[in-house]
């Protein structure tokens, strides 16, 4: 059959087998349609929320060495400045030390990791200059405390306006930390994506950006890993719209010197988006996102190999809106994948998602308030449950940072009822395929030295109310 935009919401009740998505000439071969059991849920360990001041959240939460948890984001006071938040917990979620950066402009944190063998932390984002944002690398010792920052702006030639952003950041397995961002060139807002390689000391060692199709082509990078070859690989959109719709998929292989070894664009007529990539099974990864295709924003699952070849999709549709932001193989061989889903009364929760290494949903968890709840991160933990970061509006006076821990085993877990807090349920269909319009295009490399700018900004201790959720 051919599915028309307007037979979404009728399709979630279908029993078909073989499915068609065709729009503008542009297909989606689909050849299975799973529906996941709402109830199918695992047990929330705990989940908190932490308001230091009127709007905070998290962006990014990886499990530390200590079992706890370090998670990085932005915190907004009432006079509407914004400051990079960066929180560090025990295993059980309490905050061990709260520290904010930043000067009188906006700075933003996007990705946390921490460092090895100093267990210290990197954190990637932006600071705000008169010269406008700029790409802002912070290293952490164990404590919070800076041990040293690398900011660049507008690369030599171009207007002080133009804007760059450290959007991801990892550590090399020679010890090197990678900053993956997105650059302009101009004052408009013609992005590049960038990969800087500093030193674990604060050296500059090389940096590339990247200038791929149209020189008007607004193209931005969110999530890299790196590869066996000690290159990169790279996801996230292009308005390089290849298909004929707003935005595509763009992915990116580099060597290890930074040369752009393959692109390719992956789309529909429609608006897709990718916001994180992961290494799943041998010689393949992972991207996750959202696609418009079927009329809303519906999840959206690529597998591809190596080379860039499509090898299948998932497109998890609900009710509502469902987008993925994060993803992260997992133990077993599968993968793991989180954002927000709308839940079966119309409100918008944190949201998990579990797939075997076949590629077979798992389970699902979903869990929220009354208002806006939203997971823009996840990791899998060391006892293979997973730690899932964002923001809540739902427990306190404003935008919380919100952490909720769940394990693996399926069980229910008891709730303070009083919290408001909820574990939710949300029928999601999803729709595997095999085929994947991709095309192939061209990209040109060029060697990055930016010029450090160091902003000479001191932590600031931040008090933080814990609102618990759950045990």
């Amino acid at each position: 059959m051919t599915l028309l935009l307007s037979q979404k919401k009728y399709l979630l009740f279908c029993s078909i087998t073989v499915l068609y998505l065709s729009t503008s000439g542009t297909r989606l071969i689909a050849t299975s349609l799973t529906t996941i059991n709402p109830f199918l849920l695992p047990a929330a360990t705990w989940s908190k929320t932490y308001s230091s001041d009127i709007y905070q959240s998290s962006t990014s939460v990886k499990q530390t060495a200590d079992g706890g948890y370090i998670t990085a984001g932005w915190i907004s006071d009432f006079g509407g400045n914004i400051d990079v938040d960066v929180l560090k917990t025990d295993p059980s979620g309490n905050p061990q030390w709260h520290f904010k950066y930043g000067g009188p402009n906006a700075d933003i944190a996007y990705s946390v990791i921490q460092t090895s063998p100093d267990l210290g932390y990197a954190v990637a984002g932006f600071t705000t200059t008169q010269n406008g944002p700029e790409s802002w690398i912070i290293k952490l010792r164990p404590s919070g405390a800076l041990q040293w920052e690398f900011s660049f702006g507008p690369l030599a030639g171009n207007p002080p306006s133009a804007a760059n952003f450290a959007i991801d950041v990892l550590q090399k397995t020679d010890g090197t930390i990678a900053v993956l961002g997105t650059l302009s060139l101009s004052t408009i807002p013609i992005f590049r994506p960038y990969i800087v390689l500093i030193s674990p000391q604060g050296s500059l060692i090389s940096g590339a950006f990247y200038n791929l199709g149209n020189p008007d082509t607004i193209s931005i990078c969110y999530s890299f890993k790196e590869t066996a070859d000690s290159g990169f690989i790279l996801a996230g959109t292009t308005s390089n719209a290849l298909f004929g719709g707003v935005t595509d998929i763009l992915t990116l292989k580099t060597d290890n010197q930074l040369n752009i070894q393959w692109v390719q664009i992956i789309g529909t007529p429609s608006v897709d988006m990718s916001f994180s990539i992961t290494k799943t099974g041998n010689n393949a990864f992972t991207l996750v996102g959202y696609t418009n295709l079927l009329g809303t924003k519906d999840a959206l699952i690529i597998n591809i190999t190596d080379t860039g070849a499509t090898q299948w999709f998932k497109l998890c549709a609900g009710m509502g809106e469902e987008a993925l932001t994060s993803v992260h193989g997992t133990s077993d061989g599968g993968f793991a994948a989180a954002g927000s889903v709308t839940d079966s009364i119309g409100y918008q929760d944190f949201w998990l998602i579990k797939f075997d290494q076949s590629g077979n949903p798992s389970f699902q968890f979903a869990y929220g308030g009354t208002i806006i709840d939203e997971s823009l991160s996840m990791q899998q933990t060391a006892d293979n449950g997973f730690i899932l970061a964002g923001y809540s509006n739902s427990f306190g006076s404003g935008l919380e940072m919100g952490m909720v821990k769940i394990d693996s085993t399926g069980g229910i877990a008891p709730y303070n009822p009083s919290s408001g807090g909820r574990r939710t349920t949300t029928n999601i269909l999803i729709i595997s395929g095999s085929i994947v319009p991709t095309i192939p295009t061209s990209g040109s490399t060029t060697l990055l030295q930016p010029q450090r700018n160091p902003t000479n900004y001191l932590p600031t201790t931040l008090i933080t109310t814990v609102r618990q959720q759950a045990p």
